[in-house]
């Protein structure tokens, strides 16, 4: 009986023990994978001029055009860094605002999707609309969108600069007057205005092409032909309608890629305050009524 009993519990330690390993292995994983990504991101050149002057070395370059791809989707992280072009952040501040920046989007594409072809993980691409995009086509439908299929997927992810117009951006539209308290704090937080978000319409024979099943020459052939309909609305006096349009390519990709997981962080603690003992300065710098 003895005998069973230490056996068993042997048996336990060793299944602990291996858990304890897996669970390690994981977290290693994580942390070289998160380790690698910011490390590529580091090292990467900017590739707006050569040699670029403006960035600082070690300073963190931007994947100028990983939004059309899902950015922060767990499948664009899955990209070795060397596919994407990356911009300082001088460059890209610099590139973006300027007119040919929809033309330069289309370029920079042709070649972030050589590079994956090249890369050779990607099996098959999906057109698929961001859900600003659906949610405009809901609107302007009475909410019903008909006879098309549409995967909704979420634009904007942290970090999606491109999705704001910075002249919106969540300043107080009205003066409040210093020394109310909480009851001024209150009045300055409902007339503050959301960041505004800047629609690219999708053209409609853009889609028809929305789906699954892409191959490299497929997206290619689409992102010339959105270059020269960019071009017709120039040429036609229509330049405010030249923007990149709301769509993403979400990738499928081959077996042996792995996916990228994020490593998990550590809760906050929370700071305990005494009850009665609270701030008498309020977030704009007065001084509260006792």
């Amino acid at each position: 009986m003895t005998k069973r009993l230490n056996g068993r519990k042997g048996l336990d330690q060793n299944q602990n023990q291996n858990r304890n390993q897996s669970q390690n292995q994981s977290q290693s994983h994580n942390q070289s994978e998160s380790q690698r990504q910011t490390q590529t991101t580091e090292n990467a050149t900017c590739e707006f001029t050569y040699p670029c002057t403006a960035a600082s070395a070690g300073s963190a370059k931007r994947k100028v055009i990983s939004h059309i791809f899902g950015r922060n989707k767990r499948s664009t992280r899955s990209f070795p860094g060397e596919v994407w072009v990356h911009y300082c952040r001088q460059h890209y501040q610099r590139a973006r605002y300027r007119v040919e920046w929809p033309f330069t989007q289309c370029d920079m594409l042709l070649v972030v999707l050589g590079r994956m072809e090249g890369w050779g993980g990607v099996r098959e691409w999906e057109v698929v609309l961001r859900k600003r995009e659906v949610e405009r086509l809901r609107a302007l439908y009475g909410g019903v969108l008909q006879g098309r299929r549409r995967r909704v997927v979420g634009g904007g992810g942290e970090g999606c600069e491109d999705d704001l117009d910075e002249s919106g951006s969540g300043s107080s539209s009205g003066s409040v007057g210093m020394g109310r308290g909480e009851e001024g704090e209150e009045e300055e937080r409902h007339q503050r205005r959301k960041p505004t978000v800047v629609t690219s319409p999708v053209p409609e024979w853009l889609l028809q092409e929305v789906g699954a099943g892409k191959s490299f020459a497929e997206l290619r052939a689409l992102v010339r032909r959105l270059k020269l309909h960019m071009a017709g609305l120039r040429e036609n006096g229509a330049s405010e309608q030249i923007v990149f349009p709301d769509i993403e390519f979400m990738p499928t990709f081959q077996a042996w890629v792995q996916p990228s997981v994020r490593p998990r962080q550590a809760p906050k603690q929370k700071v305990l305050r005494k009850k009665g003992k609270g701030s008498r300065v309020s977030r704009k710098g007065a001084v509260k009524k006792t």
